[in-house]
């Protein structure tokens, strides 16, 4: 949520070290990071997770409200034609660092946040699948995301 945070109110900064964060290619990367997590929650990791009381607040605001919002942030944002297919590669480059990161911890800590990349329990094969799906739903919708700014 902080580089949504981030990409998010940058735009309003006044000039500083923060513009880069200004740059087409870094606001689409964090919408189309959030809106995978929304989409990765809800379809994956909902029936698993079921909060009550102020977590349950905080659980729909993270993981429904923050991406619609911010994609129709991004919508009103990015200018038109300020994406090139090429970007497609650099919006794909966090999620691919989380992944390096997550499995690392889960290897060192043997504590795997996410049940599809649990190599302890699905074994390098399943998970070498469940990446390489997931993977190709964020290189899609960075795709979809740059197109629809063409």
């Amino acid at each position: 949520c902080s580089i949504v945070a981030t990409a998010f109110s940058v735009p309003r900064a006044p000039e500083s070290r923060w513009a880069a964060w200004r740059e087409p290619w870094v606001v689409t990367a964090a919408a189309v990071s959030i809106v995978m997590v929304g989409l990765i929650f809800h379809v994956l990791l909902r029936a698993q997770y079921q909060p009550t009381g102020i977590a349950a607040i905080t659980n729909l605001i993270h993981h429904y409200i923050v991406p619609i919002v911010f994609a129709i942030f991004w919508w009103r944002a990015v200018p038109r034609g300020s994406l090139v297919w090429g970007d497609v590669w650099r919006v794909f480059a966090y999620p691919a660092a989380y992944l390096v990161y997550v499995l690392m911890r889960g290897e060192i800590g043997n504590v795997y946040p996410y049940f599809f990349i649990d190599v302890r329990n699905l074994g390098y094969a399943q998970v070498f699948v469940n990446v390489s799906a997931i993977s190709a739903l964020f290189i899609g919708a960075g795709f979809a995301f740059v197109a629809a700014k063409r």
